[in-house]
């Protein structure tokens, strides 16, 4: 049974690329061709922005319109403001996104369209006429503990009706790697190289425009592998408006109240965090993160962990009673160091390794 149902989707996939194939031949990619003049123009200049701008007009195009940005026909171009405003609307409710990113995605299709209006496209430039650009104000996104994250995975698991193992999966990566949402969603299979005992994933962020590395185990990296689908490069065939969705049942589902301000960023903070808290070593938390700013780690990242009874004036004339852990059974005494967090834990078995050497 398992078989004809292989055969039957190889057969279906065959069919929709004999389909493709057929509408690629009639297409003349006039508007494509342009597009990547466009952008060979912008990597004269600067790789960098390169990237960016075409990130920002395929979110556009493929992510806001559902549009292949290489069938486009010129009639597809035709925009006008109210199309731009729901297009920033989109990226607002994305839950993902700075203002300033949102402003400079919206002075990219700008871009775009200046020059293809100098290629004598018949394009409405006034469309982008008196757009206000967005406050340059950020909003801190939620801390999960790794223990909400994984379980809200799970929850992707077990109770999404569709793409289940893909949810799963993308949180899971997200958790591990600390990618944001698009360079998730940008990620392709010949990213993952095998590195020594790892899998190590080499791309270009986003948001930074520079190459970051970030090593997954084997076991989990062949976990990954089982979402894998047949002649697609991507490793993630979800779309962004499906991922905002999930997020909000997940939120339901965990019961977390609005002021948490809990989003899919939210999950590239735990794995910052996660080696803040086992390692305290900062500069590891900033290279997880891929911030090129320590500070930037301090300031998102060190003020949660304020604790009024770990300063001085508390400390100092605070009176331990270790006599309290001489009265515990052996089985209390596992009972607690099953409660302690994942670092102290670490911490603990550190210290009986090296007794036993």
């Amino acid at each position: 049974m398992q078989a004809a149902n292989n055969k039957e989707v190889k057969l279906l996939n065959a069919i929709e690329n004999n389909r493709e194939s057929k509408i690629s031949d009639l297409h003349d990619y006039k508007v494509f061709n342009d597009i990547q003049n466009y952008f060979n123009d912008l990597e004269t200049f600067s790789k960098n922005t390169k990237r960016g701008y075409e990130r920002d007009i395929k979110d556009f195009f493929e992510g806001f319109l559902k549009k292949d940005i290489r069938y486009l026909t010129e009639n597809d171009l035709k925009i006008d403001k109210k199309l731009i405003l729901k297009f920033r609307k989109w990226l607002i409710d994305s839950e993902e996104y700075a203002n300033s990113t949102i402003n400079r995605k919206i002075r990219g299709l700008k871009s775009l369209y200046d020059t293809l209006s100098s290629y004598e496209y018949d394009v409405n430039l006034n469309s982008f006429n008196k757009i206000r650009e967005l406050p340059n104000k950020t909003k801190a996104h939620g801390t999960l503990t790794p223990e909400e994250a994984f379980k809200m995975a799970e929850l992707a698991l077990e109770t999404e009706r569709e793409q289940k193992k893909i949810k799963y999966y993308l949180i899971q990566t997200a958790i591990r790697t600390s990618l944001r949402i698009s360079d998730l969603l940008a990620l392709e299979w010949n990213d993952f190289k095998e590195k020594d005992d790892l899998v190590v994933i080499t791309i270009y962020e986003e948001k930074t425009n520079k190459e970051t590395e970030k090593p997954l185990v084997r076991s989990f990296h062949e976990e990954l592998l089982s979402i894998k689908e047949e002649g697609k490069d991507k490793v993630f065939n979800i779309d962004r408006d499906t991922i905002t969705r999930m997020m909000k049942r997940l939120r339901v589902k965990m019961g977390f109240p609005p002021e948490r301000n809990i989003v899919f960023h939210s999950f590239r903070n735990v794995g910052i965090n996660f080696v803040l808290d086992v390692t305290g070593d900062v500069k590891a938390a900033a290279e997880q993160g891929n911030h090129s700013n320590i500070n930037t780690t301090y300031s998102h990242y060190l003020d949660r962990n304020k604790n009024y009874d770990n300063m001085a004036g508390v400390l100092m004339d605070k009176e331990l009673n270790e006599n309290v852990l001489n009265d515990l059974s052996k089985e209390e005494l596992l009972e607690l160091i099953d409660k302690l967090s994942f670092k102290s834990k670490v911490e603990l078995i550190k210290l009986a390794e090296g007794n036993i050497k």
